[in-house]
């Protein structure tokens, strides 16, 4: 019972837990329910899904095709903006996956076809791809290398390229960045040829001016004799030598001596200016007494002077102190000064006074003497002033090119006062005068101590030029026995065979010279008749059958005009004149076609339009209707019966046509113009003749036609010469007929039919005589007679006659007739040319006797003259044998034993020479223009400029260590083994060796220097391939070259010499050598030898700095050349050179921030350009310590 009761009890909850419960429940009911929605929802999706799967997927792949287009558009149109050549090809097989426009451009691909190609098809050479993706590859990247590249068409180009590996749509690709950069190859190598032309022009200049110097000495010693004969002769004559002379020709004769001093000094001037130039003029020092010096002048002075009033003062003391001068340079320094002052003073007092300048410590001991040639009453202008003081404060010896002519004399004073160590100056004022003032310096003792004798008139009163001109006059007048012993050996050098047939050859040569020229003169005056005849007979033939051919219409004409008045044909009856007008037709061969038309505009025709055409048939042509109407064309028989109608007209009215209309307004028989027939396309002209009644009404007009392509037959049947022509044309130039088969005379068809004008023609004869005709007449209407020329075609004479065809009837045609010369000497020439074919045959006959009898005389010298000049040349074993027992034979044994003995000699001698060799190299006696070595002298010497080239192994004391003295030998003999030919190679000459280095010199080029280094590194490479193979440590070598006159030749003393090379070029050379350590490069040149290539866009060179090397002062430009370095090694330096050029351009714009930043772009590319790195070095140096005051730049190297 009590179990019962705790049963329920514990069954009995709160209500509120049974409604959580609830609540709970209901809530994972609907969350049941939600899950079975989503399941069937789920599954209603999947079932879409699995039926509509392959839509989604196309969907899907779509999308992303439509990224990809959207990817690959967008590259392409990146690719097209960007001005630089873009290619895109796939890394496995190398095919164009794109190309933009500008690379399309630059290789000169079609667009359309650029996919076609790979990029190996732009390389010069096939490996270049292979090798440039080796260095892609080691570096990760390739950055603006150059290379040469090809275009479609095979051209050459230099260009840099890059090249960038990414994924394109999944597979690897290359990006190739080109850009053109020939234009700046080819400014660099114009800057270096244009500065290497500027010198060129300089050293041709200088070398002309020196040409030019001479001839003005020349010409002025040539001057200086006659001049001089001339001044004596009139002094003597002047002095009553040859009798008493008047006062008026003392007085011309003054002039003329005045005159004839004057030229005299001025001719000398001249040469010794020009000597002055070529520095030929040497001092001839000297103690000098000023004062009879100055009197001397003054002497020689009184013949410029003439009838001037003029007054020569000489104040000069008597003991003055004598001066260290040239004597005869001194008197010409003050003549030249004293003729400036002469030359313009009319009445004037002129002064030499002298003064002394330093005095130390008040003795009587001189340093400088000043000398003043002064005019105190005139004075010159500021401008004069200002142009002589210019003159004298010239340094260049060339002063008298910028000044004029008459400033010659004081600047060859100034020269020669500065050949002695003074100066000169002038000065002018109102006040004062003009005074010429010069220094020079005196004898440094007291002038009382010293006995100078007094000059002579006669060695100083005339011009220091006379005497050298009449020394070499001596020698021109020398007897001319040495022109005769040159011309004696002349005569010896022709060889006797020669000397034996020169007279046959003399006599048959006068003899073919005489018969060619006569038949020549003959031929060519038979050739002027018989092209006049010719042309008169071929006009008069071709006028006269013209002149039938255009009779013929008008007297048709007559004829039908006679049967009208008889009443035998009349106008209104056409059919009745049918019969009538054909048999006329068939009566008159040269008539076309015959027939009429009446007042009222009918008309009738009968005959042939071409009756030249064997395929034209005969028509009738008739228009019935008054007034005008169609026009029918009627083909008929033999017997004029119509057999059909051909063809119709409309709207003929024959009153409108030329024949009709010209005929009426003349009023009488006429000729119509020239017309062309467009139906047949040939030219026709008709004759035309107006029938009127007795009271004067017009009742119909007469026609006949004459075919013109007749005439052109006819002249086509003309046969003289070989291209003769003749041509008919009208006024106005239009072509008529012409015998020229191929020459039209209308161009085009149908209506578009024209006539063509004679001096159009296609064929040149006539064109060129129609051009001569309008040039020489102006207009052809002023042709009125007969005329007969000669002009030429492209120097081919040609003959020509043109002449005027009229009739009364109007007819105004030019008839010309054209015949070559060429075609009249064709004969002839074909006779010269047999005679000349004559008298060579008989020269050659001639000549072969003259040879056989010189034969007969001369063989056995000369064969002993060949054995000799065989044994001459070295060849011993050539043997000769003369079977004659006279001298000859004698000559002959005594020459074979001397061969045998000397072959024996020079053998020994070339086993000398050999061994010798090996010491003293062949090329010295080449270089030194010496034959022997026994020819070779301490001190000879060759000075010329030429390349020098110094190299040496870089650490070689650290590799030696190491060895033994023996190894030592080894290795260096090994390492110059393998370099030394390839200087011979390239035409270079090794002066010493220094231990591990050496020296050479290259006289041809600089080109020769550059190969050979670059072709040394070559040799070194493969040098230490094969050292690494013996576990040797690879070796580096440097190399410095510069150009510039050297002197190569013997030195040391008489028992013990050698070659060697001595300039300050060979210093600077070995300090170049020594800075490739310092810029850690392995060649280095000048900017001399860059200079100086013939095209340096061969060679890979980079500009590295300006320096100064320990002893010298002047900067040098230094240039590494790349070429030799490992391909990983350019390439780098391709990718950098950009950077590195930005970067040195900004260092010497003290750009320095700049600077830094495009070094150390350099160094993050490539850390082993040691050169990038001294250049960073310099910029924090320079950033941190300030810019030194005057700082260019340029490196100072303080050591060697």
């Amino acid at each position: 019972m009590s179990d019962l009761t705790n049963s329920e009890f514990d069954t009995s909850k709160p209500d509120r837990n049974v409604a959580e419960i609830l609540s709970e429940v209901t809530s994972l009911k609907q969350e049941l329910e939600k899950v079975k929605q989503e399941k069937a929802d789920l599954e209603i999706i999947i079932d879409a899904i699995t039926e509509h799967g392959d839509l989604i997927e196309k969907e899907l792949e779509a999308d992303a095709q439509n990224a990809k287009r959207e990817n690959e558009e967008r590259f392409r149109l990146i690719g097209e903006v960007t001005p630089v050549a873009a290619i895109v090809s796939r890394l496995a097989d190398d095919r164009f996956l794109f190309a933009n426009a500008a690379a399309s451009s630059l290789f000169g691909w079609p667009i359309e076809q650029q996919l076609e190609y790979s990029s190996i098809d732009f390389y010069a050479e096939p490996t270049d791809r292979e090798k440039l993706l080796k260095i892609y590859t080691k570096n990760s990247a390739l950055r603006n290398y150059e290379i040469r590249l090809k275009k479609a068409d095979g051209t050459l180009f230099w260009g840099t390229i890059s090249i960038q590996e990414f994924s394109l749509n999944g597979e690897t690709v290359l990006l190739n960045a080109i850009l053109d950069i020939t234009k700046r190859k080819q400014a660099e190598v114009e800057r270096i040829r244009f500065t290497q032309q500027l010198k060129e022009k300089n050293t041709q200049l200088q070398r002309l001016s020196a040409h030019k110097d001479e001839f003005l000495i020349d010409v002025a010693e040539e001057f200086c004799t006659p001049l001089d004969s001339i001044v004596h002769l009139i002094e003597s004559l002047l002095a009553d030598e040859a009798g008493k002379l008047s006062q008026l020709q003392q007085r011309q004769l003054s002039t003329v001596s005045q005159s004839g001093h004057q030229l005299l000094n001025l001719v000398n001037n001249i040469r010794d200016f020009s000597q002055i130039e070529q520095g030929d003029i040497q001092l001839q020092m000297q103690p000098v007494n000023l004062r009879s010096l100055a009197d001397a002048v003054f002497r020689a002075s009184q013949t410029l002077v003439g009838e001037k009033n003029l007054q020569f003062v000489n104040s000069i003391p008597a003991d003055f102190p004598a001066i260290s001068a040239d004597e005869q340079r001194l008197q010409q320094i003050l003549q030249n000064s004293l003729n400036r002052m002469t030359k313009f003073a009319e009445c004037s007092s002129i002064e030499i006074s002298a003064v002394a300048l330093d005095r130390p410590n008040n003795t009587n001991t001189y340093t400088q003497i000043a000398i003043t040639v002064a005019d105190r009453n005139i004075w010159i202008s500021e401008a004069e002033l200002a142009a002589l003081s210019e003159l004298f404060q010239q340094t260049d010896r060339l002063a008298t090119e910028q000044s004029e002519i008459k400033n010659l004399g004081l600047n060859i004073a100034k020269q020669l006062v500065e050949l002695h160590g003074g100066k000169i100056w002038i000065e002018s004022e109102m006040s004062c005068g003009t005074c010429f003032t010069f220094t020079l310096p005196a004898i440094a003792f007291p002038a009382a101590n010293i006995a100078i004798a007094p000059s002579s008139p006669s060695q100083i009163s005339k011009p220091p030029a006379a005497l050298p001109t009449l020394i070499k006059a001596a020698q021109a007048t020398a007897p001319q026995q040495p022109s005769q012993n040159k011309l004696m050996r002349a005569i010896g050098k022709i060889p006797l065979r020669v000397i034996l047939i020169i007279p046959f050859v003399v006599q048959v040569v006068g003899a073919v010279g005489l018969v060619g020229y006569l038949s020549f003169r003959n031929g060519q005056k038979a050739v002027d008749n018989l092209a006049s005849q010719l042309r008169t007979e071929v006009s008069n033939r071709v006028y006269e059958r013209v002149k039938s051919y255009v009779e013929v219409p008008q007297q048709v004409n007559q004829i039908n005009y006679y049967a009208v008045q008889q009443g035998l044909l009349e106008f209104q009856k056409l059919a009745e004149a049918e019969l009538y007008f054909w048999r006329q037709v068939q009566a008159f061969p040269s008539v076309g076609n015959a027939g009429f038309a009446n007042a009222e505009g009918q008309s009738l025709r009968v005959g042939w339009i071409d009756r030249q055409s064997t395929a034209e048939q005969p028509q009738i042509a008739e228009q019935p209707t008054p007034g005008g109407g169609d026009l029918y064309y009627h083909d008929i028989d033999k017997n004029a019966n119509r057999v059909k109608l051909a063809k119709t007209v409309p709207n003929y009215d024959p009153r409108n046509r030329p024949f009709y209309t010209s005929a009426v307004k003349q009023g009488k028989p006429t000729w119509s113009e020239v017309y062309i027939n467009f139906g047949y396309n040939v030219l026709q002209i008709k004759a035309s003749r107006p029938f009127y009644d007795e009271s004067g009404n017009l009742l119909g007009v007469l026609a006949s036609e004459l075919g013109i392509n007749q005439i052109g037959h006819f002249l086509q049947t003309l046969k003289f010469g070989r291209s003769g022509q003749v041509f008919i044309l009208e006024p106005t130039g239009d072509l008529v007929a012409t015998s020229i088969s191929t020459q039209a005379v209308l161009t085009g068809k149908a209506k578009d039919s024209k006539r063509i004008q004679a001096v159009k023609s296609d064929n040149l004869i006539m064109r060129s005589s129609v051009t001569f005709l309008n040039r020489h007449f102006v207009n052809l209407k002023n042709i009125q007679q007969n005329y007969q020329f000669e002009f030429a075609i492209d120097g081919q004479p040609q003959f020509l006659q043109v002449f005027p065809l009229t009739d009364e009837y109007g007819l105004n045609w030019l008839i010309v007739v054209v015949v070559p010369e060429s075609d009249f000497m064709e004969q002839i020439n074909a006779n010269n040319r047999i005679t000349a074919l004559l008298c060579v045959a008989t020269l050659i006959v001639a000549i072969t006797i003259g040879i056989i009898t010189a034969r007969w005389v001369t063989e056995p010298l000369v064969r002993l003259n060949f054995a000799a000049k065989d044994i001459a040349e070295g060849e011993w074993d050539k043997t000769f044998d003369i079977d004659r027992t006279d001298e000859v034979g004698q000559l002959a044994k005594s020459f074979k034993d001397m061969a045998q003995q000397l072959k024996q000699s020079f053998e020994t001698l070339e086993t000398h020479k050999n061994s010798f060799a090996r010491f003293f190299p062949p090329e010295y006696l080449k270089f030194l223009n010496k034959p022997y070595v026994t020819h070779i002298q301490l001190g000879d010497h060759v000075s010329k400029e030429m390349a020098v080239m110094f190299s040496d192994i870089r650490l070689f004391t650290t590799i030696s260590e190491k060895m033994t003295p023996q190894e030592i030998f080894s290795f260096v003999n090994a390492y110059l083994k393998r370099v030394s030919p390839e200087i011979h190679h390239h035409k270079g000459i090794i002066v010493k060796y220094l231990g591990d280095g050496l020296m050479a010199i290259f006289p041809n080029s600089a080109d020769d220097a550059i190969q050979a280094g670059i072709a040394k590194l070559r040799k070194i490479r493969e040098y230490n391939q094969e050292r690494q193979t013996t576990d040797y440590l690879p070796i580096k070598i440097g190399i410095g070259i510069h150009i510039g006159h050297v002197m190569v030749g013997m030195i040391g003393e008489e028992k013990r010499m050698q070659g060697d090379a001595i300039s300050d070029i060979v210093n600077l050379t070995s300090r170049l050598e020594g800075l490739t350590k310092f810029y850690g490069v392995s060649m280095l040149i000048s900017e001399q030898v860059l200079q100086k290539l013939n095209d340096p866009s061969q060679y890979e060179i980079r500009f590295l700095d300006r320096a100064t090397v320990k002893g010298r002062s002047e900067p040098i430009f230094v240039y590494e050349v790349m070429d030799g370095e490992a391909e990983e090694v350019k390439a780098l330096k391709f990718q950098t050179r950009a950077d590195f050029e930005a970067g040195l351009e900004h260092y010497y714009s003290q750009s320095f921030a700049d600077a830094k930043r495009y070094f150390e772009q350099v160094l993050a590319v490539n850390l082993a350009d040691k050169t990038a790195k001294l250049y960073l070095e310099r910029v924090n140096v320079l950033l941190e310590s300030g810019v030194p005051e005057n700082w260019d730049g340029v490196w100072n190297f303080t050591q060697k």
